[in-house]
């Protein structure tokens, strides 16, 4: 089942339509990966504060925390983008945005 936008990860809500044009009428954005991702990155940040730097498992974590907030930044942007387009003359307009 697909998830609506959600902010924070742990709390389900809706977007509801702005209004202008028909065409962003019950658009729904799936944010299944999105919510992997924040999950993905608590959970590594999470190990990353219970282990020392000095453990050989810290570059790790701290590399897995590092990746996956780069997803989580990257994701969010394009969600953003799909969710904007309608606003836009162009998705060229949209794309510079990012």
């Amino acid at each position: 089942m697909a998830q609506t936008v959600c902010l924070p990860a742990t709390e389900e809500r809706r977007l509801a339509p702005v209004g202008i044009g028909e065409a962003n009428q019950g658009m729904a954005i799936n944010t299944d990966f999105l919510v992997r991702c924040v999950n993905t990155l608590e959970a590594a940040f999470d190990h990353l504060r219970t282990i020392g730097p000095s453990d050989s498992v810290y570059e790790i974590y701290r590399a897995a925390s590092v990746k996956e907030f780069e997803l989580v930044l990257e994701q969010s942007g394009s969600l953003l983008k799909k969710r904007l387009r309608p606003y836009f003359a162009s998705n060229r307009q949209v794309d510079r945005l990012t």
